[in-house]
């Protein structure tokens, strides 16, 4: 007899989180989430700011 584990589900888009996903995120919410800017009118910094940010590189 074999046991087949189902996987666990988004609570957000109800997609499958694999097993070995980091921290048991859902990948596919996280790469929305991540195109989204959290506060309104906040987007990318410039990569000039970024940049400023990491002197030592």
């Amino acid at each position: 007899m074999t046991h087949v584990m189902n996987p666990t589900t988004c609570a957000t888009c109800h997609a499958a989180i694999p097993a070995h996903a980091p921290g048991g995120f859902c990948p596919a919410c996280l790469l929305r989430d991540a195109e989204e800017p959290t506060i309104p009118g906040h987007g990318v910094p410039p990569l000039e700011e970024i940049a400023a940010a990491f002197p030592q590189v």
